[in-house]
């Protein structure tokens, strides 16, 4: 049985195992995407990776943080087109007084609207 692997090197799978396994479709797209990924030796025929060179690599990558999702961009478990509002979430800066605003201004125009059809009434007769 041939023995095609040094010690501190590395094959496809090997990589795979220091990197965090990723796929090997993206392993590959990294390889030819980036400069800066560790180029590949030959050794008996097969490409070997320098797991130095490898383990190096990654620690100069910069780590992506996962950012949790706010609760009004989070996906509701329930199959339903609609999803209640939680009570959680404050109401907006001033609506308060723009609902007190709004009800003046609807009382006003309703009593516009009156007296103009009482006047209307009135000049028609």
């Amino acid at each position: 049985m041939r023995n095609d692997t040094e010690p501190g090197w590395g094959d496809l799978q090997a990589v795979r195992q220091r990197l965090g396994n990723p796929s090997e479709r993206a392993l590959h797209y990294k390889r030819k995407t980036d400069p800066t990924f560790p180029t590949a030796r030959l050794i008996c025929g097969r490409p070997r990776w320098s797991l130095a060179e490898i383990d190096t690599w990654a620690a100069s990558q910069p780590t992506v943080k996962p950012q949790p999702e706010p609760p009004q961009l989070a996906r509701s478990t329930k199959r339903s087109h609609f999803t209640p509002k939680p009570e959680a979430w404050p109401p907006p800066p001033g609506a308060a007084e723009r609902t007190a605003r709004t009800q003046q201004k609807r009382q006003i125009a309703v009593a516009d609207d009156a007296s103009r059809s009482a006047e209307t009434r009135s000049g028609a007769e």
